[in-house]
């Protein structure tokens, strides 16, 4: 009887056994993870802050600005130049082709602005996720480099920061479309990992020991064809898990070991 009752209390105490060892083995991973971990590069938009909306900026620029109506035949002629400047540049870059063909854009509004610098202040106006950037502060906190890389011009992420949709904490790099002299790169394009992996290099930061978080899957994509350790953002509860609360997953092998809480 005793010979039984030995066997079952085995029985039942081996899958708690097993189980403990898969945590123990899994959580030594992804603490070796954070070690080896060095920066943390994060996308703009759809991750640090909600992207633009195009449609709710054209129509105050409208209505603020009524007289802008008389382009709209002339930018329905050129729409296909002006899809190719949304293409290889951002709002500023847009703006600025605008403004050097049309004069409409280089008037001064009632605030002192001119119109092409009030409808770069639209589009800038967006709110950010604090989730994310909450996340992004307490990793700086902890001593991880922080780094952006995106496709903005320069000179929006400076807006950006300077009206602190942003927080202005020291950023280990800031790569944008513009960061390569003589080049407009953009993701997914391979050109742009490579250029950003030479930047990296050149801050003194390990493209090995960086993760890069973007939202959308063709950027991941290409993050890893370009062997960077790349994150796909879902959301900054699910950032949440996957960092702060050390499921940094860098592999396939590790993508198949769940966020552990601490």
């Amino acid at each position: 009887m005793k010979i039984v009752y030995n066997l079952l209390l085995i029985s039942l105490t081996l899958p708690t056994f097993s189980w403990t060892m898969q945590e123990v083995a899994a959580r030594s991973i992804i603490e070796k993870a954070n070690k080896d971990l060095q920066s943390i590069s994060f996308d703009v938009n759809g991750v640090l802050v909600e992207k633009a909306d195009t449609i709710r900026v054209m129509a105050t620029a409208l209505k603020e600005n009524p007289y802008l109506i008389k382009t709209l035949p002339w930018a329905l002629f050129h729409c296909l130049e002006i899809k190719n400047q949304v293409i290889r540049t951002d709002i500023h870059g847009v703006m600025d082709w605008l403004a050097e063909r049309r004069p409409e854009f280089n008037r001064v509004t009632k605030t002192g602005q001119t119109v092409k610098e009030r409808i770069i202040q639209l589009a800038c106006a967006r709110k950010r996720i604090e989730g994310t950037i909450d996340l992004m502060k307490d990793y700086h906190n902890k001593g991880y480099d922080i780094v952006i890389a995106t496709n903005q011009d320069h000179r929006t992420v400076d807006y950006l920061i300077k009206n602190g949709t942003l927080p202005n904490i020291p950023y280990k790099l800031i790569f944008t479309y513009d960061s390569v002299e003589g080049k407009h790169l953009k993701k997914p394009d391979p050109e742009y990992f490579t250029e950003f992996k030479k930047a990296l290099e050149a801050n003194n930061l390990s493209c090995k020991r960086t993760l890069y978080i973007d939202d959308k899957l063709e950027n991941i994509q290409a993050a890893e064809k370009s062997e960077l350790k790349a994150m796909e953002f879902i959301s900054p509860e699910f950032l949440h898990l996957d960092l702060a609360q050390k499921g940094l997953h860098f592999d396939q092998e590790m993508n198949k070991i769940f966020a552990i809480k601490n």
